[in-house]
């Protein structure tokens, strides 16, 4: 990965408040601590620290040459695709980091099941370079994307008694789902599967109180699995990672 983007991990800056995060003292790579954000669970409480490390030196593009440059600080300028009520705080003020200075952000909230997606966070970050025989510093502004899910978890579904009928889960899923009956007669009880342009992808039938589908051949991305009988009727989405 080119120095340019490893500063994705200001991200975590979208609003100036002051994070209580510690930077990860053992972290000492010009880059980020992880890669990829923890999931979120819906119904869970989320927080999550991210460490890194921004880059001292780099090569910039300029005036139809390479060189050999030092990028004085950086900023975020702006982050799209966000969860909504999820906030992000970051540990200097105005989310403005130093050259080669260690860093890190907390991002937090509590996903509902309108959250339940793959965020691709895209951030643009502009930095102030300084190239050896200038007289001023050149700004550069690059983006780049982190990944964060919000996942399911094991979802019970209840009745309109709160009495507990199945579960599904995991979602996301790889390669197997499972389909756990706590209370409802399982008999002509259709899994359909679909994508999100309505095409069927997938119909079983449940011939046990627990159902292990084979998932492994469908495509990944965003689905709909819908559960149906003479006495349930559900939808949700589904995640195949």
């Amino acid at each position: 990965m080119q120095k340019k983007y490893l500063l994705i991990l200001l991200c975590l800056a979208t609003i100036t408040s002051y994070s209580q995060c510690i930077p990860n003292p053992d972290w000492n790579t010009d880059g980020i601590s992880p890669s990829r954000a923890p999931d979120g669970t819906v119904g869970s409480n989320y927080s999550t620290v991210i460490s890194f490390k921004t880059p001292k030196d780099t090569i910039i593009y300029y005036s139809g040459q390479n060189y050999n440059a030092t990028i004085d600080s950086a900023r975020v300028d702006l982050i799209k695709n966000i969860p909504t009520g999820f906030t992000w705080s970051c540990n200097k003020p105005n989310c403005t980091w130093k050259g080669g200075e260690k860093g890190c952000a907390l991002l937090e909230g509590k996903p509902d099941s309108t959250h339940f997606n793959h965020y691709e966070i895209k951030v643009f970050i502009r930095s102030w370079i300084t190239i050896a025989g200038l007289s001023f510093p050149v700004e550069r502004l690059d983006s780049s994307i982190i990944d964060f899910y919000v996942v399911g978890g094991k979802n019970s579904i209840n009745d309109l008694n709160g009495k507990p009928l199945f579960s599904v889960y995991p979602n996301p899923a790889k390669n197997i789902l499972h389909i756990e009956n706590l209370s409802f007669n399982t008999k002509n009880t259709e899994i359909i599967i679909v994508d999100l342009t309505g095409k069927i992808l997938l119909v079983k039938t449940l011939n046990s109180n627990i159902n292990a589908i084979d998932i492994s051949e469908l495509p990944k991305g965003m689905h709909f699995i819908t559960i149906n009988n003479e006495e349930v009727f559900y939808s949700q989405k589904l995640l195949i990672d």
